[in-house]
């Protein structure tokens, strides 16, 4: 719990949808924005059925301020997702079941970071 006292992250959706619409192929592209006050050094994301994290998938730091959309292989079909993003300064956070497929943007915000 102390990781998410530390940052906050949000997911919010892009549009509101009032129905279900079935999972497809890359739906689940998003756009991480730093509004934390700290440098991102460090993006994890996991299927909410896995029990591990995988690869560092940003390619460089995300300046506090700054966006990076994020793109997920083509042949993935998987909505639910787990985010993790850590800071320069060593300290992480981290977001759970996320729905890819409705959402588009996720937040990262300061707590008492």
């Amino acid at each position: 719990m102390n990781s998410l006292r530390k940052a906050l992250l949000g997911a919010t959706a892009a549009a509101m949808l009032s129905f279900a619409i079935p999972a497809m192929a890359a739906d689940q592209d998003f756009t991480l924005h730093n509004h934390s006050g700290h440098e991102i050094k460090a993006l994890y994301v996991s299927p909410t059925s896995e029990d591990h994290w995988g690869p560092n998938i940003l390619g460089e730091s995300v300046a506090d301020g700054g966006e990076v959309a994020v793109k997920f292989d083509r042949e993935e079909t998987e909505c639910k997702w787990d985010v993790r993003v850590e800071f320069e300064d060593g300290t992480d956070g981290e977001v759970h079941d996320v729905d890819f497929c409705s959402v588009a943007d996720v937040d990262v915000t300061s707590g008492e970071h």
